[in-house]
């Protein structure tokens, strides 16, 4: 699973799971025990902030201050289209297939 941290290029955008709690005393005070959740990089997200603002009436940059988003929400923005419910595991995969041809878009994925 790759973090905000391994991303060399700049701001990266969260993906919110419910199950790391991050306190704001643990961030503070315990950095290197804190979980990191992934993030993906900026540049993917941000030309469709226009289908984040209509899923949740929120720019990416509130929605990013605010947690992020969950792995489904992430894909319906991304893929342009509304929310609709989706196992988190299939969306995170599906998140991951779209970094990755971000990420190297000269790579041919096999269907």
């Amino acid at each position: 699973m790759m973090t905000g941290a391994q991303w060399e290029h700049g701001k990266v955008f969260p993906i919110y799971l419910p199950d790391i709690k991050l306190s704001p005393y643990r961030v503070a005070h315990e950095p290197k025990r804190t979980p990191k959740a992934p993030a993906l990089p900026w540049k993917l997200i941000e030309p469709h902030e226009r289908q984040a603002r209509i899923n949740h009436s929120k720019t990416l940059q509130t929605l990013a201050n605010l947690g992020g988003l969950d792995w489904g929400e992430a894909l319906a923005v991304l893929e342009d289209r509304p929310w609709r419910r989706m196992g988190a595991q299939l969306a995170e995969k599906a998140v991951w297939t779209l970094v990755a041809a971000f990420t190297n878009p000269h790579s041919r994925m096999a269907a």
